[in-house]
């Protein structure tokens, strides 16, 4: 037998004999996962098996989340293979390698990387996830797996922005994906879109606005093949340091990248069983990087030549995603147990009886394990063994120049990554994705309620279609001789820019109506105004219902002063008018301005329909109106 399938990472102990002994590569394909205690030796097992693969020229990949096992295994790395090495170290922000998981997907596995991004999304917030949430992104994904040169920043912007949303969907093939965007997201209330799309941003935007992640999830193309990598048999090391990356950004990429290798995986169909290159990868601290996606690959990766060596602490660290330690267990080739606590230790005990109770499991020394290894596809009886200590880091070794080649041959200066994202996303690259992010946070999208009197006087016409700053007697007198065209054309345009305020600091605002709304005077005969800062009594009395307006700039929501209406002086005052054009029933259903002088009525008031009835002040009974009024 050649002595590079084997892989040695342990020797016996049992009656004091010590033989060193590994497992073949044939029956690493069927998986190995080890469970044990910090500092009992699992990272140095795991690290001496690398070295052998490295040795023996297998390919594998490796994702660290601490970063100090990955930058010492650079060091073991001869030098016949400094070649095949690909360093990825989001850290080394000057150099960020490209990586998109929605890059050149197949129809058949795209329900599999959304149900990947998803996973991460639902494990990072699993507190704030929603069914809705995650429908809304399902889709989202689906349609963006369709359209060419998408990226994981490509979500923002199909919810924010409606001319990209509509590129996309013209694009889309699949019939029902096509009908949500077209038939049941186009048709959401903006109160709907504030509860439901504002929270999914607020998430993925955590990301797109870290420049960190941004510029290796915002290359259209990414720079490492996966699939090259595995058949070429390529050396893939993940420093994925939570400490310099963050916990949610750090679990974001890993399961990224396995969802990746996963897929380059499956694309070996196309190549017969025994032609595919054994492919190892191992996952520390595994309960960091673990979706419910891990199930399949368990299930699937061994007939494409992927094995995994999988370790973490304790089998409770697995638990938020329900059954996965059940189906690790259950489809697990080789078990290596270090010591454990007694949760873990009653949770193995039926693997491992009768040869070990719980107790002999809390009681293992470091680096001392009891294990079940797979010899020729048959699990072996629980056995007992000592794991070898650690290679020697030899000197001199190729750290530096490993680093510097992979840097050439697979990432992408910043400068240059930044310019690409920036003219993909925003157009003139003058704008950075902070900001765009920022206004996504300031921006209103539900409608804003204002009193009609607040509203343009003319729609359809040439004049006031926009409002500029107007000053505080414009502001406070509706019905006066100055009321004219507010602003000049210079203001109407500062408006957008500066968020123009009326006199008294409530936001104007286009109101889209059908008809045209002559101006009130909120003033009495006393001279007092009569404040209609409460837009619910305002409805009540006078227009029947509020004008719905939605906001053109963006402005956070602004919370009106409640003040008492005075709705006897007021109505006694559009009584009195109305009786010198001899009007005998009040009415609003044409009450628009109410002037010392006749009441401007619009045209065709006769086709408008019967307006809700007037609410009392005193005893909130409604006054009934007539379908029709008398003209004089």
């Amino acid at each position: 037998m050649n002595n590079k399938e084997v892989s040695i990472f342990a020797k016996t102990n049992f009656r004091n004999q010590s033989v060193n002994f590994g497992i073949k590569s044939a029956d690493r394909l069927r998986h190995m996962y080890v469970v044990g205690k910090s500092g009992t030796g699992k990272t140095t097992m795991m690290k001496n098996l690398m070295i052998n693969d490295i040795k023996n020229g297998f390919g594998v990949a490796v994702l660290d989340p601490h970063g100090e096992f990955v930058e010492e295994l650079l060091k073991h790395v001869p030098e016949d293979r400094i070649k095949d090495v690909i360093y990825v170290n989001p850290a080394d922000i000057d150099n960020p390698v490209g990586f998109n998981p929605l890059e050149r997907v197949g129809e058949e596995h795209a329900h599999l990387v959304a149900s990947a991004v998803m996973g991460v999304f639902q494990k990072i917030w699993v507190d704030a996830w929603s069914a809705r949430m995650e429908y809304i992104l399902n889709n989202t994904l689906l349609a963006l797996l369709e359209y060419p040169g998408t990226t994981l920043l490509s979500i923002m912007r199909m919810l924010a922005e409606k001319e990209y949303r509509q590129k996309v969907v013209s694009n889309l093939k699949d019939p029902v994906i096509k009908s949500f965007w077209e038939n049941e997201f186009a048709k959401y209330t903006d109160k709907f879109m504030t509860e439901a799309i504002a929270p999914l941003q607020n998430k993925v935007g955590q990301f797109s606005s870290n420049p960190v992640i941004r510029n290796i999830i915002g290359q259209p193309k990414s720079t490492i093949d996966m699939r090259k990598a595995m058949d070429e048999g390529k050396i893939l090391i993940c420093n994925l340091s939570q400490g310099r990356l963050g916990e949610d950004n750090s679990a974001l990429l890993g399961a990224m990248i396995i969802t990746k290798i996963q897929l380059a995986a499956m694309s070996r169909i196309d190549t017969p069983e025994a032609e595919r290159r054994p492919f190892f990868l191992y996952i520390d601290e595994f309960q960091n990087f673990s979706t419910g996606a891990f199930t399949k690959i368990f299930a699937e990766a061994r007939k494409y030549g992927l094995g995994l060596t999988l370790a973490h602490q304790y089998v409770e660290q697995l638990k938020k995603e329900e059954g996965l330690a059940e189906a690790i267990v259950g489809n697990i080739g080789t078990l290596v147990l270090f010591r454990v606590g007694a949760i873990d230790a009653v949770f193995f005990e039926k693997e491992f009886e009768p040869e070990f109770t719980p107790a002999d499991m809390i009681g293992l020394s470091n680096r001392h394990i009891y294990l079940k290894l797979l010899v020729d596809g048959q699990a072996s009886r629980p056995f007992s063994a000592e794991t070898l200590p650690p290679y020697p880091i030899p000197q001199p070794n190729f750290e530096d120049v490993i680093i510097a080649n992979s840097r050439r041959l697979y990432s992408m200066p910043k400068p240059l990554v930044d310019e690409m994202i920036a003219k993909e996303y925003m157009g003139s690259g003058k704008t950075s994705m902070e900001d765009k992010v920022m206004r996504r946070d300031e921006r209103s999208l539900g409608s804003t309620l204002i009193p009609r009197a607040q509203a343009p006087r003319s729609f359809g016409s040439g004049q006031d279609k926009s409002f500029g700053h107007q000053p505080a007697a414009q502001s406070r007198s509706f019905g006066s001789t100055q009321d004219k065209p507010l602003g000049s054309a210079q203001d109407r345009q500062a408006f957008g820019r500066d968020q123009g305020r009326s006199a008294d600091s409530r936001p104007v605002a286009h109101a889209p109506s059908s008809r045209p709304v002559a101006p009130i005077n909120r003033s009495d005969d006393s001279g007092k105004k009569a404040p209609f800062h409460d837009s619910t009594a305002f409805e009540k009395v006078v227009t029947g219902a509020p004008v719905l307006v939605k906001p053109e700039v963006d402005r956070p929501k602004h919370v009106y002063e409640k003040k008492p209406v005075n709705i006897d002086d007021l109505k006694k005052a559009i009584e009195e008018t109305l009786q010198k054009r001899k009007e005998p029933v009040l009415t609003d259903k044409y009450l628009g301005s109410v002037q010392d002088g006749p009441v401007q009525r619009p045209r065709n008031i006769e086709r408008d329909t019967q307006p809700p009835p007037i609410a009392s002040h005193s005893d909130d009974k409604a006054v009934a109106v007539p379908e029709k009024e008398q003209h004089t």
